[in-house]
């Protein structure tokens, strides 16, 4: 009987949409001061039109690399780019909804369907969502 030792997450960040090139220079990452860090030095360039695929077990990472991307987290270390401009400087809702990230898990907020939706956006109306449905 063969055992299932490792389960292998995968989280994809598209910047398929965009004419833009994100970037981390030597990242890290502390979620406290006295824990140790969660993320050291992490470096890579998603060129514009890509798709990166972030693939590890549980808890190596994957989704604070893109919650780092989109700007939900604070790094300790290094610089994050956009268009070789800081993320902190950009308009984080703008950049949230024009960045693609499929994770790994699927999270539901206690609100209707319609707000679980729409929750990146103030722009949706009712009447796609009918059209979609």
């Amino acid at each position: 009987m063969m055992m299932i030792t490792h389960i292998l997450r995968l989280v994809l960040i598209s910047t398929c949409l965009l004419l833009v090139v994100a970037a981390m220079e030597h990242v890290g990452l502390h979620y406290a001061p006295e824990l140790p860090p969660a993320l050291n030095d992490i470096s890579f360039t998603l060129p514009r039109e890509q798709m990166l695929g972030l693939m590890g077990s549980s808890g190596a990472g994957k989704s604070s690399i893109a919650d780092l991307l989109k700007g939900l987290n604070a790094h300790s270390a290094g610089q994050i780019w956009v268009n070789n401009t800081p993320l902190e400087q950009l308009e984080l809702a703008s950049w949230r909804h024009r960045l693609g990230v499929l994770s790994q898990d699927k999270f539901l907020f206690n609100a209707t369907i319609a707000a679980n939706i729409t929750f990146w956006t103030t722009e949706a109306t009712l009447s796609p969502m009918k059209a979609a449905c």
